[in-house]
Parts: C-alpha cells; structure tokens; sequence
C-alpha cells in the first residue's frame, strides 16, 4: 500500500509540474503586500502562463508515524526530466474535461524518479520511468508489476492511452460539470494565505525575489469533509484531517519573472485513518523541493514503436459496469 502511494505521489508531482507550466489557474493572490510586489507575482502569473517547456529536478522527503504503522516510516523521492506542453491548447474551450484533455494531449516529457522507502531499519529502491506523448504515456513495467502486481514478462513498458479519460473519471465518480466547476462553495473554508516577502537571493546565478506564504489546511478543508472523503476513497484510504500547514516558498526571477524554485513543508495529522488492513491515527512532514530551468527550450520525445497503449476511458467504462 505504501508503495504504491510513493508511485502516486510520482505521478501527481507531475501534474504539478504542470500546473506550475501552466500557470496559477486562480487569480494572484497578494495579501498584504506592497503594489511593487503584488506586480512581480502578477507578472510571474503571466510569464508562467505562457511557458511552453522546461528541464525540472524535484525532490521530495515524508516522514509518517503513529498508531497506524508500528514503524516510523521514511519515504523519499528525487527526479528528473523534461517537459513541455502548449499553455494555450485549452482557450475557447468550456467543457472542463474538454480542456483537461487539450492540456494533456499537448503534454510531451521524459522524466525519471528513484523511490527510497525506509521501514524497520530497511531500505528500498526503485526507478520509476516515464514517457508521454500525444495522450498516451508510457511507464516502465517494473513500475506496473510493484503498483498492480502484474507480470510484465518481455515488455519494457506499459501505456495508457488517456484520450477521453478526464470525463470517463468525472463519470464514473458522479461529478457533473457544476461540481467539476465548484459553483457551490457554501460550505468551502478558503483561508487568505499569509504571504510576505523575503531577502533577494541567487538560484543558478539568476537574481530572484522570494516570497513566502503559509495557508491553514485545517480551515481549508474543515469545511468541505465529504470532498476530501470522495477523494480518499479511491485510493482505499478513510480518516479525518486533524491539523495541518503547508508552506510555499517561491523563487521568482527579476529579469524575467519565471518561477526558478518552490519549495514547500508541511505537516498534518489524520485521525481515525483506515489505509488497507492498518488503521488508528497518523502523523506527517513532508517537504519538497521543484527547481525549473531550460525554460522554453525544445523537448523532443520519441515514442517506443510497438508499445500497446490501452484507452484509460474505457477501462474505466469497463471496471464501473
């Protein structure tokens, strides 16, 4: 179970890398700063937006203990690749899925990631590769035999053709496109984020502003728990989140307003966590480090000929019947 959560994890730093390509998909938020430094997140926003690729390396540390694993448990995470995407695939779309899968058909990347689990005194190591291009990505089949269990004898890799997925995944969970669009915040706590700006500093010789802000998990999520329940579910995990803080500390350059590092911490607990065969209360840090460069710079991706990519969409029309 835990390894196949530091998988997901893998594959969910990339959707933030992309995001973070995309730019800020909500308004910038300034808090209390100056107008001087409102504009340099304004035109990161901007400059964000509008990037087309980008080389990454990320690394990621979590630590988890309490009384729903006997052991203390460290898991860690480093990677590497390239990714590039058209920013403007999804403009004059409104289907939400619709533009989920314009930004996904656009995505092409190569990236590898080295998966470190300590429990009970052991250490364990995995690569994990993937490819992706046109919808369709690729992931090593060592990867697919330790996440499903599967035997991938004589196939160096497995694909997912993911044209059609986002709104097979929205209707096999019984979302609509209203709720996909969250028209209904009634019962959504969403805290302002303590932003302040700190020292200038140098990330790879490039002169960057740095800017710090903290948000409350705990009143974020307070007040929407049957959300964060249906998005547990999937994953065979249940619990209620007892506290929590995430910090972002976000390095921005001065000559050209492109995101060169974030860094974020944070820690939570869950109470009542129900994650397979173990259950009881959990406590976490994590803390995580994405530094960007080669921005706007081809990235070529070739595809392994004679590579099966099976349609996510209808394996998930498949499994809901």
């Amino acid at each position: 179970m835990i390894k196949r959560m530091l998988y997901l994890l893998a594959i969910l730093l990339v959707g933030a890398l992309t995001v973070v390509a995309a730019g800020h998909s909500q308004e910038v938020n300034c808090g209390d700063l100056s107008e001087a430094d409102c504009q340099i997140l304004i035109d990161n926003h901007a400059s964000m937006h509008d990037l087309s690729a980008f080389h990454f390396e990320a690394a990621m540390d979590m630590e988890m203990w309490g009384t729903a694993s006997p052991e203390r448990l460290k898991l860690g995470m480093t990677g590497s690749g390239d990714l590039a995407m058209d920013s403007s695939a999804a403009e004059g779309i409104d289907d939400m899925a619709e533009q989920a899968e314009a930004v996904i058909d656009s995505l092409a990347g190569q990236m590898r990631f080295v998966i470190h689990i300590e429990d009970d005194g052991k250490t364990e190591s995995t690569e994990v590769d993937m490819l992706m291009r046109d919808s369709v990505f690729l992931f090593a089949g060592s990867m697919v035999e330790e996440l499903m269990g599967m035997t991938m004898e004589d196939m160096d890799w497995f694909g997912l053709d993911l044209t059609g997925a986002v709104a097979a995944m929205l209707a096999q969970a019984g979302i609509s496109e209203d709720d996909a669009r969250h028209d209904d915040t009634s019962d959504y706590a969403e805290p302002e984020p303590v932003i302040t700006r700190l020292d200038d500093a140098e990330v790879n010789g490039a002169p960057v502003a740095v800017f710090e802000s903290t948000i409350d998990m705990e009143t974020m999520m307070s007040g929407d728990a049957e959300t964060i329940e249906e998005l547990m579910a999937p994953f065979g995990l249940a619990g209620t989140l007892g506290s929590g803080s995430m910090t972002n500390t976000h390095y921005i350059g001065l000559d050209d307003g492109y995101s060169y590092r974030q860094e974020l911490s944070g820690s939570f607990s869950v109470g009542g966590l129900a994650m397979g065969e173990a259950s009881g209360d959990m406590s976490a840090t994590m803390s995580m480090t994405i530094d960007l460069s080669a921005f706007n710079e081809p990235v070529e991706v070739e595809l392994p000929e004679d590579v099966p990519a099976f349609p996510l969409a209808m394996m998930l029309a498949m499994g809901s019947q």
